[in-house]
């Protein structure tokens, strides 16, 4: 990966069909070295298996009942995920594709992203986040929200950054949407109306955590702090600015 970035005179160029075959390709050749290795470092082991499991290869346990073929008619279901970074590449991009892939084989109504890093305007008006997860004709909106506050050298890149998504049905109910007032990206959110005028609130949001250098999300959130002269840390500004926007 690295060498094929170094060949490339923009790095930040979407992945070109070519460089992702062959990006797959290496990765496939990597995993069978891999599997190679195991099995000589354990040749006795259970039937010849290898330490190396794959993903596909992988029994994952299912917790609790849901069964994700089958789905009420009344239900909604709601996803929440750390994306850390959805990539920053439009095409070819293969976080987003997964993505893509889970929420229509859930059927999930509401999805929340956290840890998006990507500065949205660098998008054109028609690439949205819902456009880029959109499968056909499926019915599919997005809000998002990033730190608009910090803007020098950040490229696509935007360390923090929340999205919520809506699909099918229940982007008929649509009241309202919007994203925190003073540009620091800390949640997003869609408000639905149902029968007798009962709303609900779908957010996103992302807690700051410690990290150190400047770039950070922790870093930005600290200079808004100072340079308002606020009297207050960062999860109390976190929990103030979410328990406002649900109270209004």
């Amino acid at each position: 990966m690295k060498s094929m970035l170094a060949r490339r005179r923009n790095h930040r160029d979407d992945l070109s069909s070519r460089e992702l075959e062959e990006l797959l390709d290496a990765e496939s050749e990597d995993d069978s070295n891999a599997r190679r290795v195991d099995g000589d470092a354990n040749p006795g082991g259970e039937g010849g298996k290898v330490l190396g499991n794959t993903v596909q290869d992988t029994v994952v346990p299912i917790y609790g009942t849901l069964v994700v073929e089958e789905k009420d008619i009344d239900a909604v279901r709601v996803m929440s995920l750390n994306m850390n970074g959805i990539g920053q590449w439009k095409e070819n991009n293969m976080k987003l594709s997964r993505l893509k892939n889970v929420l229509r084989s859930y059927a999930v109504d509401v999805c929340g992203l956290q840890e998006t890093n990507y500065n949205f305007r660098s998008l054109k008006s028609s690439q949205t986040l819902s456009s880029l997860l959109r499968h056909g004709d499926d019915r599919i909106q997005s809000v998002v929200s990033h730190n608009t506050r910090e803007t020098e050298n950040i490229g696509a890149f935007q360390p923090g950054g929340v999205a919520t998504l809506l699909r099918d049905e229940l982007t008929g109910f649509i009241k309202d949407r919007g994203k925190d007032d003073e540009g620091l990206g800390l949640f997003c959110y869609y408000l639905v109306e149902g029968n007798d005028g009962h709303i609900t609130y779908f957010m996103s949001a992302y807690a700051p955590c410690k990290a150190p250098g400047i770039r950070t999300y922790y870093q930005h959130l600290q200079r808004f702090i100072q340079e308002n002269r606020l009297a207050t840390n960062l999860i109390d500004l976190f929990r103030d600015r979410v328990s406002s926007r649900i109270k209004r």
